[in-house]
């Protein structure tokens, strides 16, 4: 059962060059919390895979988009997978990880929504910004109503990682060695968050996430039929 495993996972015989996106999908994301961890799992499971490559599908084809989704961490994921991703997890991370996101203090989530949310939206509306220069542009918007989200866009997600499961905001290209943040309208125009309902996005989620054990069962009673 584990080398079957293994197999559906690309660990045992590696994938061809060009079934990059694939590969992704098939081990529904790759964690990408440190920087360099999806380039690894490629290289793992991509002949001669080239860190450039990955580079390419997320920041020029845009057929990999870097989000927060699992557990509240970082993963690369296919793109048009996204809606599939964003409103089968959703609701479970602001009911259950939401919370424990921010300091004491911050204001309640209505007036997130009706204050910081559009000011953050205006200021990636030209190109995509760092924590530092997003927080800049939202500090000029706000003026003097900015002091309670000065700690928004902490390196830890912040009010980022709030906006991404909105489905309003996703990683960009990084610049230089700071994260880069854009409007999901903008890097994405042709994908909908809200194209599936969170019923139907968890079904699918489910049967992605299951895929794998469900062929590798499947490999093993008809292995085990022509054994015995």
């Amino acid at each position: 059962m584990n080398r079957l495993y293994l197999i559906k996972h690309h660990l045992l015989q590696k994938a061809k060059k060009n079934q990059l996106a694939r590969v992704v999908d098939d081990v529904c994301g790759l964690h990408a919390q440190a920087p360099a961890t999806p380039y690894l799992s490629l290289w793992s499971r991509v002949e001669n895979f080239e860190n450039t490559q990955l580079d390419k599908a997320l920041y020029n084809d845009k057929t990999l988009v870097k989000t927060w989704c699992m557990r509240g961490t970082l993963h690369v994921i296919p793109s048009e997978d996204l809606p599939i991703y964003n409103k089968a997890l959703r609701r479970m991370w602001f009911e259950q990880h939401e919370p424990s996101n921010h300091a004491p203090g911050w204001p309640s989530m209505d007036e997130r929504k009706r204050l910081i949310y559009p000011k953050i939206l205006e200021a990636l509306s030209q190109k995509p910004l760092t924590r530092n220069e997003l927080s800049a542009e939202v500090h000029q918007l706000l003026k003097d109503d900015f002091k309670p989200y000065e700690s928004f866009f902490s390196a830890w997600g912040g009010i980022l990682k709030e906006t991404a499961y909105q489905g309003l905001s996703v990683h960009a290209q990084p610049c230089g060695r700071e994260s880069c943040f854009a409007r999901l309208d903008k890097w994405l125009p042709h994908i909908n968050v809200d194209e599936i309902d969170e019923d139907q996005a968890k079904e699918r989620l489910l049967i992605k996430y299951l895929h794998c054990g469900k062929s590798c069962l499947m490999c093993f009673f008809s292995y085990f039929t022509i054994c015995c």
